[in-house]
């Protein structure tokens, strides 16, 4: 027999969208008609009663996000499936599904969010099950354009959104007791870059946000834009990068970064992938336009160029000869900015003998729409807290793997966004540049 669904407007409902949502609108000052209708609902304990205009903030569960998701049957079945999800809030607008282990804070003061929530009690805990053998050979995380900048920056206007993603780094990093590595996408050092090996920006925007535990592991990194941008060496140097001040060639020097080259690779037999890093940063929209790149500019632009021709010939060369059954490849741009530019890019990542998983930046949220290179996975990991919020998906992402590569994100409070990006200084809003 089907389920019936009960939908709770609170509200006035003044027409319809497609098949989708209700135009409507709350009512206005009546926030005791409000919480009755909420009350009445929540009293019956049918998780999949969707109420519109309630919030369940806060109390994510772990992996809980789920993007995509048409319509609040679609969110409840999701909730369904999981035994630590007790409600549910979907914002419909952005079609993502947010899973909850309760829903002790209710909000109603905005009409992007439908919640269900369950009030039957839980059943008693029986024996903790013995833990299965997952058949994972370790993990990795990935974030990107974190490195804030207190005096220059986007909308947001403290480094408060990058330290509690690096705490959630830190939390996931315990969890998973198996990371290895952590890839690095770019823009670490905002708004221009870092001058030398002894900047106090290594030790401010880096050293002392995330954990010692973080940095136990190597950081593989790649150059992006706006850390080019006063790095002479970087910009106007050798075509090769070869002066570029981020570079380190050893990997158990874990005071910096690991970037033996600005394209690099290398294997892990042990974990059956092999790490691609390339250099695409001809693509930005103004890549030599400040700093000390403004004053070489014609040299830094062939730079560039030679750095993105070198970058297509190493992933061509890896593509076909790794020993290695996975390719995890990861560059400061995402996949959308090969539609213009080195637009071959885009059949090369979709196609091979072996699974590829790519990662870009520059874009400051965390999600996965961007161009397709299926059947072979893709991520923006750009919403890392360091300049702005181009959307509310704030976060990193999770590689773990067997013997294929599992991936998924790990996102902060949506609302931190709003708190952060309220800004009353102009140059907290001013989009200087990307």
């Amino acid at each position: 027999m089907p389920r019936a669904f009960v939908v709770v407007v609170l509200g006035t409902v003044s027409g319809a969208v497609g098949d989708s949502e209700p135009v409507w609108k709350p009512v206005a000052g009546d926030s005791q008609a409000v919480q009755t209708a909420i009350n009445a609902t929540l009293e019956q304990g049918a998780i999949c009663d969707s109420i519109h205009q309630l919030e369940c903030h806060g109390e994510d569960v772990d992996h809980g996000a789920v993007q995509n998701v048409l319509t609040h049957e679609d969110c409840c079945s999701f909730c369904e499936k999981r035994a630590d999800c007790k409600a549910w809030t979907w914002a419909w607008k952005q079609k993502v599904c947010y899973l909850k282990s309760g829903c002790n804070d209710k909000r109603t003061s905005s009409e992007d969010f439908h919640s269900g929530v369950s009030t039957s009690p839980s059943p008693s805990p029986g024996p903790t099950p013995a833990p299965k053998p997952t058949g994972r050979k370790g993990s990795f995380l990935v974030i990107g354009d974190w490195g804030h900048d207190p005096w220059i920056h986007g909308n947001v206007r403290t480094d408060h959104l990058q330290r509690t993603i690096a705490a959630q780094m830190l939390q996931k990093f315990k969890e998973l007791g198996d990371v290895k590595f952590i890839l690095n996408l770019g823009d670490s050092f905002y708004s221009t870059g870092i001058t030398s090996k002894s900047d106090s920006k290594w030790q401010s925007r880096w050293r002392d946000i995330y954990a010692p535990e973080l940095r136990s592991v190597p950081w593989y990194s790649v150059y992006g834009n706006h850390d080019i941008y006063d790095d002479s060496g970087c910009a106007c140097g050798s075509s090769d990068g070869s002066q570029c001040n981020q570079l380190n060639y050893d990997i158990n020097n874990k005071d910096f970064f690991y970037m033996p080259g600005v394209n690099w690779h290398k294997e892990h037999p042990e974990l059956g992938i092999e790490v691609v890093a390339l250099d695409f940063n001809d693509v930005s929209e103004h890549p030599c336009s400040y700093g000390q790149a403004s004053k070489c500019q014609s040299t830094c632009y062939a730079n560039l160029g030679a750095r993105a021709k070198a970058a297509k010939e190493l992933f061509d060369s890896r593509k076909a000869s790794s020993g290695q059954p996975n390719l995890v490849v990861f560059s400061h741009y995402p996949t959308d900015y090969f539609r213009n530019r080195h637009t071959d890019m885009l059949s090369a990542l979709k196609t091979g003998p072996k699974p590829i998983t790519f990662f870009g930046g520059h874009r400051h949220n965390t999600d996965q729409g961007t161009a397709s290179i299926a059947p072979n996975k893709n991520w923006v990991v750009g919403g890392c807290g360091g300049w702005s919020c181009d959307g509310g998906n704030q976060g990193f992402v999770v590689g773990e793997i067997s013997s294929s590569v599992k991936t998924y994100a790990v996102l902060a409070d949506r609302g931190l966004c709003n708190q952060l990006t309220n800004a009353t200084n102009p140059m907290d809003v001013e989009q200087v540049f990307v």
